[in-house]
């Protein structure tokens, strides 16, 4: 059996780069020879098969038929196929490139020097019959751009005039999504998407995506330009979060209701996430995605703006926010994604480098929720003897009333803060929402912890320019905390 490492572990090796997996290409034998010498078939529309030992794939060479079908299954041969010939399908050069067991090298189509040169270069014609290639191209321009790749203008033109004949809209949904996810694994995945906005592609693929390039914004908000800079930007630090599939998807269309916003409300966008939530629900009919993934986005379109004003919501809305999130309930809780992707949100505004300063609704949020989290069923069942929606409703009112509390003293720790710091006076609130206290600080040194009717006393004495020492602090705040 004669047997070639092909596409990934010879081009990775030329890099530099540690192949993550092993693919080999076979010349010579046939699915029964395979099967017989111990290989089990890996899938039933392709010539491939997993070793017996090691479970590395192993591939027949294939040769391309030439039907313009769009229909890879039969897009394909494997009589006679040559080395060359299995070669000569796999769209970029680089790609094209085979090592044999000893380690020497077989390049026909020139993928060596195109590495050397970062060059992405389409292998033969062979690519202009495939409409995977285009997205497949985008994808490799993702993971190479930051290394010095560029794209080779023949290639480059090839794959316009591919979307101008409209080979692009026989890609199937499926391939569409794998491919994306794959992107998304990418240092940069923004890049997948700006090609194929620029190969002209993104439109057949993604409309709603697409139309944000002309969406523009209001520049006191968004100094970064249009609703698709935007969602780039807001990709980009998703991904530095360390974003998964699902927050990375939600990330990506969280604005999408900026699309299609009326051209007499410009620059506003008032109802984008609406509208958002109605495209997304179109996109889901055209493609198919995890539960997980499409509830997800749904959220985040439906409640991401509502993370700039969070500690000006009442907290019936607070309480509604919670629920929307299923942040009760532990293992459906999407409390975290959106803390997430709301702080991508904030830094895609041409300020990335903020992404790890520390955020004050998050942490109100957080609060919040553990705050309403510690009012149970369970406890208004035993402390009222009710069941059934005698029990829900005032589990809703006994979460909204710890909430309101929980609203007013930190609101008005922060409020104080603000005229302490006014007044150029040395002191700080720290409010504790876990046991409703709080500390004062002069100097960096803790003064003394009091609840929060003594703090507002002492703080009108402190903005009326008393003279409050460590001392006095401590005898002002003595007596019994809330």
């Amino acid at each position: 059996m004669t047997e070639y490492l092909v596409g990934n572990v010879p081009r990775d090796l030329l890099l530099n780069q540690p192949p993550k997996t092993k693919h080999f290409v076979v010349i010579g034998e046939s699915t029964e020879s395979m099967v017989k010498k111990g290989f089990k078939k890996d899938d039933p529309k392709f010539p491939t098969f997993l070793h017996p030992v090691t479970s590395e794939r192993y591939s027949l060479a294939v040769r391309k038929v030439y039907k313009r079908a769009f229909d890879t299954a039969n897009e394909q041969s494997t009589q006679n196929a040559t080395l060359e010939d299995d070669l000569e399908r796999r769209g970029l050069t680089i790609n094209s490139i085979a090592m044999d067991l000893n380690g020497e090298i077989i390049d026909p189509f020139k993928g060596v020097e195109d590495i050397k040169a970062k060059v992405l270069r389409h292998t033969s014609t062979c690519f202009s019959e495939d409409p995977l290639q285009i997205v497949r191209l985008s994808r490799y321009y993702a993971r190479y751009k930051h290394s010095g790749f560029t794209i080779a203008e023949e290639t480059r033109l090839l794959v316009k005039s591919m979307v101008r004949e409209g080979v692009i809209k026989k890609l199937s949904a499926g391939v569409i999504i794998n491919e994306m996810m794959r992107a998304f694994d990418e240092d940069h995945p923004r890049i997948f998407f700006e090609t194929l906005a620029d190969f002209g592609a993104l439109k057949y693929i993604f409309p709603e995506l697409d139309s944000l390039r002309f969406a523009e914004q209001w520049i006191k908000y968004h100094p970064e330009g249009n609703a698709f800079e935007h969602s780039m930007q807001v990709l980009e630090a998703a991904k530095e979060l360390g974003a998964n599939h699902d927050q990375l998807f939600a990330a990506l269309m969280h604005d999408i209701g900026k699309g299609n916003t009326p051209a007499d409300i410009l620059p506003k966008h008032t109802g984008h996430e609406s509208r958002g939530v109605k495209l997304l629900e179109a996109l889901f009919n055209r493609f198919t995605l995890s539960k997980k993934t499409m509830h997800l986005s749904k959220i985040i379109a439906k409640n991401h703006m509502l993370m700039h004003s969070i500690t000006e919501l009442k907290a019936s809305s607070l309480l509604t926010l919670l629920d929307d999130l299923k942040a009760f309930k532990q293992e459906d809780s999407t409390l975290d994604s959106f803390i997430l992707i709301t702080r991508a949100d904030e830094c895609g505004r041409n300020n990335l480098n903020t992404i790890r300063d520390y955020n004050a609704n998050e942490e109100y949020l957080r609060f919040a929720f553990q705050k309403a989290n510690k009012i149970t069923l369970d406890i208004v069942r035993f402390r009222f003897n009710c069941d059934g929606k005698k029990a829900a409703d005032k589990l809703k009112k006994m979460r909204i009333e710890v909430l309101s509390k929980f609203r007013e003293n930190w609101n008005f720790a922060m409020e104080t803060n603000k005229k302490l710091k006014n007044a150029g006076l040395d002191a700080r609130l720290e409010y504790q929402p876990k046991n409703n206290s709080i500390s004062i600080k002069s100097n960096g040194t803790k003064l003394a912890a009091a609840s929060m009717n003594q703090c507002k006393e002492l703080c009108i004495g402190l903005l009326a320019g008393v003279n409050i020492t460590s001392q006095a602090a401590c005898k002002a705040l003595q007596g019994d905390k809330e």
